[in-house]
């Protein structure tokens, strides 16, 4: 109404939305006490006789001026049919607390106690203990830290089964099988079945297997079992520890925040930049969501994904690597990658820390470190840090991209190395979180060049003894070619010189190339002939061209 006081009226309602449900009902019903006519007969002027009264008539009000029905439900939030039922309480019942007709839980029947509930939460949790395995850190697909998996094996049904049948034993109440879901997700949500693609850890599953295998066992060897699993455990919480200290660290830095990936000058800038790579799953193309059937028996042409996070500014560069420009997954590949990032994407640091997973053809070699202690010779940082999470315990930033990325191919149709580019492009809501760079066309014109860097830095360095059980190395330029390793977070330093011979330094410039190998003749028949089909037809004669 236009003579009403907007913000009168916006200061009601939301006195009105401050009030709980039965303090409602009591000040709509005073108002209707107030503007409504009720009584058996109706109200009469002296040249009308009075008649039965049909309804009550309500004559609505706000601050003295009339209002319409519509304006009244509208400033105390209520819909037709509520204020219809209010009308009829009133005349029935007077202005007091409307009980509701089903009364209530405490009026139901087959509403449960409060040992009914303590029963179930128990059992989930007694049921847990025998049969669930527990991971620190993050696990995939989850985001609570105490999480407890029970087999991919069991069903909820089969688990409410189990409960049902001790219940029944004991003589006591069964809880049915939906109020069971409802309780467990609300009382017990750390205790989950386990996805069947959960990577999980061998070293925890083994342990946990050994503490359940030990009731005949003695005090002794059950105590030396449980140590062995808690020391696991302790060493897992404490690498993942050191991962968010400095991720933590270089996303609080403003002055790391502000800055752009490469290319930046190395050593420019004073700082401490955080970087993990991985590698990722690889994915095929052409790729239609649709799959038609006879795709899924072919096998289309692959294209592998190196992906290197940089969590200090909320990117990731993601390497596609083509089925014809991939040497192998280890040592050479994953330097001449690192070494590419940092020329084109480098924030020009001088401090580098590196996060990597544990996997030993890939990054866990002399190659790898040999590579690091190269660029402190050279000046290209000051100080390298190099990090391993504990096998089994490595889910990291790089898996973030990945996913983001997987989630949109899997809703894509793709037939170009161009496509998937695009794709990772527009696979994160955040601007340029996902960042692709081709490492060569199909055609196998190369854009990141991959060096021969084991034959050109083995004259100078000697092998680490032992490295597979190191997890930290640092290099510093200070004391040129030495390592600095410790095995766990918190275990003492060792040093070793690494250089051959300190008076015979590597040289600065970059070893050859190595010529990409293609794909062999037999391959390019077999795309030819049964994946040329699925491209589109723009697409095809790049995707599967006719073998030369």
């Amino acid at each position: 109404m236009d003579n009403l006081d907007e913000q009168d009226v916006i200061e009601y309602r939301y006195s009105i939305f401050e009030l709980s449900r039965t303090e409602k009902d009591i000040v709509i019903l005073g108002q209707l006490k107030l503007v409504t006519t009720s009584g058996e007969k109706t109200n009469c002027s002296k040249r009308k006789e009075q008649k039965d009264r049909q309804r009550d008539r309500s004559s609505y009000t706000y601050n003295g001026q009339r209002i319409c029905t519509e304006m009244f439900r509208f400033l105390n939030s209520i819909s037709k049919d509520k204020l219809t039922r209010l009308k009829k309480w009133l005349r029935q019942h007077g202005v007091c607390s409307v009980t509701h007709k089903a009364g209530g839980k405490r009026f139901n029947t087959r509403s449960y106690t409060a040992e009914d509930v303590q029963a179930v939460v128990r059992f989930l949790i007694n049921f847990a203990e025998e049969n669930a395995v527990f991971l620190p850190g993050r696990i995939p697909g989850y985001k609570s830290l105490d999480v407890k998996l029970l087999p991919s094996s069991l069903s909820k049904a089969e688990v409410w089964r189990v409960y049902a049948g001790i219940m029944e034993k004991q003589g006591k109440r069964v809880m049915l099988q939906t109020s069971f879901l409802k309780m467990w997700k609300q009382f017990t949500p750390s205790i989950i079945i386990c996805r069947p693609m959960s990577d999980l850890c061998w070293q925890c599953q083994k342990n946990n297997l050994a503490v359940y295998q030990s009731a005949n066992l003695t005090e002794e060897e059950k105590e030396a079992r449980t140590r062995g699993h808690l020391n696991h455990l302790n060493s897992a919480k404490q690498q993942r520890e050191v991962l968010q200290q400095m991720v933590e660290a270089n996303r609080s830095n403003d002055d790391v925040a502000s800055r752009k990936l490469g290319p930046n000058p190395p050593c420019s800038v004073d700082l401490a930049v955080h970087y993990s790579f991985d590698y990722a799953q690889q994915v095929h193309f052409p790729s239609n969501p649709l799959q038609p059937g006879p795709m899924y028996f072919l096998t289309p042409r692959k294209c592998g994904v190196f992906g290197v996070s940089c969590e200090g500014v909320g990117q990731q560069v993601n390497f596609l690597i083509d089925e014809g420009m991939c040497l192998s997954k280890g040592s050479i590949s994953v330097i001449s990658y690192l070494h590419f990032f940092f020329r084109k994407y480098g924030l020009g640091e001088r401090h580098l820390d590196l996060h990597c997973d544990n996997c030993a053809g890939q990054n866990k070699n002399k190659f790898l470190l040999w590579y690091l202690c190269w660029r402190t010779l050279k000046g290209l940082h000051h100080t390298i840090t190099l990090n391993f999470l504990l096998a089994g315990h490595t889910k990291f930033s790089p898996d973030l991209g990945f996913g983001l990325f997987k989630k949109k191919y899997s809703r894509t149709a793709v037939s170009t190395l161009d496509d998937i580019a695009d794709c990772v492009h527009r696979s994160s809501s955040v601007t340029k979180h996902n960042v692709p760079q081709l490492v060569g066309d199909e055609a196998g014109k190369q854009t990141v060049p991959v060096y021969q860097w084991q034959d050109f830095l083995a004259p100078y360095f000697r092998t680490f003894p032992g490295i597979k059980s190191y997890h930290h190395f640092r290099f510093s330029a200070d004391e040129p070619g030495v390592v600095f390793a410790k095995q766990f977070a918190h275990s003492p330093e060792e040093k070793m010189q690494l250089l051959k011979n300190p008076a015979n330094l590597p040289p600065r410039m970059l070893p050859p190339s190595e010529p990409m190998p293609g794909l062999p003749r037999q391959r390019k028949e077999y795309l030819y002939t049964n994946i040329r089909e699925f491209c589109r037809p723009d697409a095809r004669d790049v995707v599967c061209p006719a073998p030369v």
